[in-house]
């Protein structure tokens, strides 16, 4: 047994770290540590903003996945309270029965409330539309670089690649912040 509780002890205390590693990684109050370079080659710059779209792509794959499993998981606790309500309520000879299906329901209706609340769906769908414009940019861009010699490559074209990765940045965070509103009362248009 003793075995067993430092196994876990171990265990816990390597993704304890693991955990700490990426919660800091993610932190975005820290100074870039990659040094700003005035006078890129346009080469240089397209690898730049294509190494950009895979971070923004692994960002989204990653929020994407955890925000589906809970809109998925919230979802079947919502479908497996709302049966037992019905089930508890069908049979509700007894008064015990009768309580348990309304607890059920208004613990189905909590759950309902939660997924409006943290909106994982949403996000999810849209981070999903986010990786389809990222990885449509970056094939762009990757045939327009290899389809030129280094001389040919325009900076201020191969610029409006970052400024469409920008934008689907904003875009992404309106989809969010508009799900997130909700529908205004009815008869009036929310800001």
């Amino acid at each position: 047994m003793k075995h067993v509780r430092d196994y876990i002890a171990v265990r816990l205390e390597s993704l304890s770290a693991i955990f700490r590693s990426e919660f800091v990684a993610q932190q975005t109050s820290k100074a870039p540590t990659i040094p700003l370079q005035p006078g890129l080659a346009p080469l240089e710059l397209a690898k730049l903003i294509r190494a950009r779209y895979y971070a923004d792509r692994q960002w989204a794959r990653d929020r994407r996945s955890v925000w589906s499993a809970r809109s998925s998981l919230l979802q079947a606790f919502m479908f497996l309270l709302s049966l037992l309500a019905i089930v508890f309520l069908g049979i509700a000879t007894l008064d015990g029965f009768a309580i348990a299906g309304f607890i059920c329901t208004a613990a189905a209706t909590a759950v309902a409330a939660l997924e409006s609340f943290f909106n994982w769906r949403s996000r999810w769908i849209a981070a999903d539309a986010a990786l389809a414009q990222w990885h449509d940019l970056e094939e762009t861009l990757s045939l327009y670089v290899a389809s030129r010699t280094e001389q040919d490559l325009d900076v201020d074209f191969l610029l409006q690649f970052d400024e469409q990765r920008r934008s689907v940045w904003t875009e992404l965070n309106q989809i969010w912040l508009a799900e997130r509103k909700g529908p205004g009362p009815a008869g009036s248009s929310a800001p």
